[in-house]
């Protein structure tokens, strides 16, 4: 039976890729595609480039593209011929075009249409008529948004430009010239000049909304002119700023200037930008004058470096430490230079998660005569010999990588290697390292990149010009690293056979290096472990003798303490803390090994000591000197610190005495007496703070008084923070899961002017850390203060924050979420405040206008002294609070 033909057209597929569009999405989507295509702007469209091709997909789009003006006004960038011009101008009616320079375009022709443009990038001046001729002769420009203006250096200029487009928001300038135009946002100098400085002055100070300056220069090297330009530039409000202004001298002066609210950064111009806001910085210059860069902007969260070649820095290297950075890109595709590691070197950023350097290999010499070894199984084409030097230069740069590499990694490391060979024109091998920071936040890690360019050898195989890779792998020989990861890519099929990759892209130079590098991969067999001595084991030198220690802090803290015993006439006990810090010795496999507990004084012992040494060292606050201040507050930590280093020796002697046994029943009884014997000492670390105390005692009466520079504050509030993570450390030795059970009992009387040592801190941007890590920190300082006593330090920081008691939800919503976490309700952190404190979200018509409230009520009748005394001090403290209202404008 024969079947009929449907009649229904809806039951018809439709080939049309867009079927059911309505048109107005079509066309807008069609728009947007010709918007995009970068060549509008630039050289003639090749055949699958030109968007015209689109009118080929179906009849509905060509439908939608002949009944869319917008899109041949953008397509009229791509006219070539004067014809062509014409006939796409035509079907543009009356919507705004995209205006384009071409060499058969008469600039007259151009020039009538330019009261439509909504885009023009002119390049080309007429010998008759100037664009300044046409652009100044036009009233206004209504509809022109981007003017890109770049005729070269012999443009004929018979007049000054003058430019009146109300909506341009993106210039580009060649010369002098006057702008109205009140919404610009990007401007570009494509030329420097000294004339075009009065137009940069007028358009920063009358165009609110530029945030992007660009200025590009092939003149060369001007240091006054451009220092000329960034006295115009400073001040201003612009966030980015991308600068190119020629070759300049390595060893030229570096101009300065400030830009407070700039937070992105492309520069190739030796230049010091002072900015608390940069964030992203893409620099390429010579490595002193980077690190003259990076030393001013301490803010900086990413870093893109290229730097020429360079030998040494000349002089000491400064620590460069970049609190926020978590991004660095090393974009050198040279073998490894001095300089970038002098610079990598001086670099600290405890934050960093992502780090890329892309490197090459030294290269090899040409291949040596083809002579079979017995014992060499690599392959006859791939003896080669290294320049001796070279490799000795590669070994000490990888081993000064080496040490900076690790001190940025915490917790157990994971070394992943990455080989791939698969374009069979080079071959690349990718190092990169994990620690437990990383892997949380599925980070990239350290990554070190050698790309390796490949050669033929006479028998037509291809291979690279690997240096040893042995060196590679000695860099991250770290007794932190846990786990080693390879992975090798599929060779590609699409490789000619006579250009076959060697399938092994470890290939060492020799049969001795072979050995030395599956030494090192096996890490128990490693060379870092050959320095250990004799008898060690993994077990005992890995984790029951290394201790966290900052030999800096230490060796300063044993200096401090041999001048007091040189002074004091009875220095025994100093003595005694000086030959015990000295106990703590650099491991050649590193970390720091520390004495046993049999060589710690006994518990009373320890605490006249430690007491004894922090009040000698204490004495040395009293200065004005910010730099022995801060040495004093880092030694007294350390003599504190002590009191953790002993119990952990404890423990770590109780657990060595039962490695390799199975404990019995009977002696299960002492491992609970020797954890009982952590809790107490726990709870004793954290009470003993009294000469701590006198020491923050000292410092916070001297801020009270005006006294006090706000960074010895933040130096304060540093020490603060580091003990309440000692404590923090201490609450889990002694086993109390819950903060409440532990710190409440630890409250003392002068706890609050720890706490308030605190908040004053985490106002500081330098104190960085992760939010939760922060978070606990101020709910431990909390707990340990008092329910009273820690409202008022709420309420004198919510008046130094926003110079009154009072605030408005849109200002407390406007402030950090730290802060605000800072200032919460009371009730929820002291239970037993609500008869000591009033906390209130005030109503109000607009929400935006209720007022939040923090006031201290006078504390209960039944409070001892003490705390009535505090009360009036806090009268003086408000006071002194309310003086230092300047202060606190800076600190935001």
């Amino acid at each position: 039976m024969a079947h009929s033909r449907p009649s229904d057209k809806a039951t018809v597929p439709s080939l049309s890729p867009c079927n059911g569009f309505p048109e107005e999405i079509l066309s807008n989507v069609l728009q947007l595609s010709v918007a995009n295509a970068e060549d509008l702007r630039g050289t003639i469209l090749n055949p699958l480039q030109n968007p015209l091709r689109l009118l080929l997909v179906c009849r509905q789009w060509t439908s939608v593209i002949n009944r869319s003006p917008r899109f041949w006004g953008l397509m009229l960038a791509a006219a070539q011929s004067k014809e062509a011009w014409k006939t796409v101008f035509a079907k543009s009616k009356n919507a705004p075009i995209t205006l384009r320079t071409a060499p058969r375009l008469p600039i007259p022709m151009l020039a009538e249409a330019i009261g439509r443009a909504a885009e023009a990038y002119l390049a080309d001046d007429s010998p008759s008529l100037s664009w300044n001729d046409v652009l100044s002769s036009q009233d206004s420009l209504p509809m022109l948004q981007v003017l890109h203006l770049s005729r070269g250096t012999h443009n004929h200029i018979p007049i000054p430009l003058i430019i009146k487009a109300p909506s341009l928001v993106d210039l580009a300038i060649d010369g002098p010239a006057t702008l109205v135009a009140s919404n610009l946002q990007s401007m570009q100098f494509n030329r420097l000049r000294a004339d075009m400085f009065p137009l940069l002055t007028s358009v920063l100070l009358s165009c609110p909304e530029l945030r992007s300056v660009v200025v590009r220069d092939v003149s060369g090297y001007d240091n006054g002119l451009w220092q000329a330009c960034l006295d115009c530039m400073e001040g201003s409000r612009i966030t980015s700023l991308t600068v190119d202004v020629g070759e300049w001298p390595p060893n030229a002066p570096s101009p300065s200037t400030a830009l407070p609210a700039l937070t992105r950064l492309c520069i190739s111009t030796p230049t010091i930008i002072h900015s608390s806001n940069l964030e992203v910085v893409d620099a390429e210059m010579s490595v002193t004058q980077l690190m003259a860069l990076l030393a001013a902007s301490p803010s900086i969260r990413s870093l893109v470096v290229s730097c020429p070649r360079s030998g040494r820095v000349a002089g000491p290297i400064r620590q460069i430490i970049l609190p926020r950075c978590r991004t660095i890109v090393v974009d050198d595709r040279r073998s490894l230079d001095d300089g970038v590691v002098d610079l990598l070197s001086s670099i600290y950023s405890p934050l960093l998660q992502n780090m890329i350097m892309r490197t090459r290999p030294v290269q090899l010499v040409r291949p040596s005569p083809n002579v079979t070894h017995p014992d060499d199984r690599t392959p006859s084409c791939l003896r080669r010999e290294m320049y001796a030097s070279a490799k000795r230069k590669s070994a000490e740069r990888f081993s000064l990588l080496s040490t900076n590499f690790e001190c940025h990694m915490h917790g157990e490391v994971y070394l992943n290697i990455e080989t791939d060979c698969t374009s069979g024109r080079c071959a690349c091998i990718t190092f990169r390292v994990e620690d437990d920071f990383i892997r949380n936040d599925n980070q990239t890690g350290i990554e070190v990149r050698h790309k390796m360019d490949g050669i033929f050898c006479e028998t037509r195989h291809k291979h690279t010009q690997l240096m040893s890779v042995s060196y590679m792998l000695s860099m991250f020989s770290w007794p932190s690293i846990s786990t080693v990861v390879f992975k090798t890519a599929t060779r590609s099929t699409r490789t000619p056979p006579d250009q076959t990759m060697y399938p092994d892209p470890f290939v060492a130079i020799s049969e001795g290096e072979k050995t030395a590098l599956l030494d090192n991969l096996e890490l128990d067999q490693g060379e870092w472990w050959k320095t250990l001595p004799p008898g060690s084991t993994l077990f005992d030198e890995k984790f029951f003798n290394h201790y966290d220690w900052n030999h800096e802090d230490g060796d300063e803290c044993i200096r401090l303490l041999e001048f007091g015993a040189r002074v004091q006439p009875n220095p025994s006990l100093l003595l005694k803390a000086i030959s015990l810090l000295k106990m703590f010795v650099k491991d050649p496999a590193g970390g720091t090994v520390g004495p046993a507990f049999e060589e710690y004084p006994g518990l009373r012992a320890m605490v006249d000591m430690i007491d004894h040494a922090i009040q000698s060292v204490g004495g040395c606050v009293n200065s004005r000197n910010l730099g022995i201040i801060n040495f004093s507050l880092r030694s007294v930590y350390v003599l504190y610190s002590l009191y953790s280093l002993r119990q952990r020796a404890m423990y770590y002697g109780a657990m060595l005495s039962y490695e390799g046994r199975l404990v019995r029943e009977d002696e299960a009884e002492s491992l609970l007496v020797e954890k009982s014997k952590l809790a107490y000492q726990s709870e004793h670390i954290v009470r003993n703070l009294a000469v701590v105390d006198d020491i923050v005692e000292r410092m916070y009466n001297d801020m009270h008084r005006g006294r006090l520079s706000h960074e010895m504050i933040v130096n304060v509030s540093g020490f603060c923070l580091k003990l309440n993570l000692l404590h923090i450390e201490q609450r889990s030795t002694a086993g109390h899961a819950g903060e409440s059970t532990f710190f409440t009992q630890m409250r003392r009387d002068r706890s609050y002017q720890s706490y308030e040592f605190l908040l004053r801190g985490i106002t500081w941007p330098g104190i960085v850390g992760e939010a939760e890590t922060l978070r606990e920190i101020i709910i431990t300082a909390e707990l340990q203060t008092r329910p009273h006593e820690g409202i008022e330090v709420q309420q004198r920081f919510i008046r130094r924050l926003f110079g009154r008691t009072q605030v408005s939800r849109k200002n407390y919503m406007l402030t950090h979420d730290l802060w605000r976490f800072a200032i919460r309700n009371p009730y929820t952190i002291w239970t037993d405040s609500h008869n000591q404190c009033l906390w209130d979200w005030g109503r109000a018509h607009k929400p935006a206008c209720a007022i939040y409230t923090i006031e201290a009520l006078p504390p209960p009748s039944d409070d001892d002294q003490s705390n009535t005394a505090d009360d009036g001090q806090t009268g003086a403290d408000d006071g002194a609070s309310g003086a230092d209202g300047e202060e606190a404008g800076i600190d935001l």
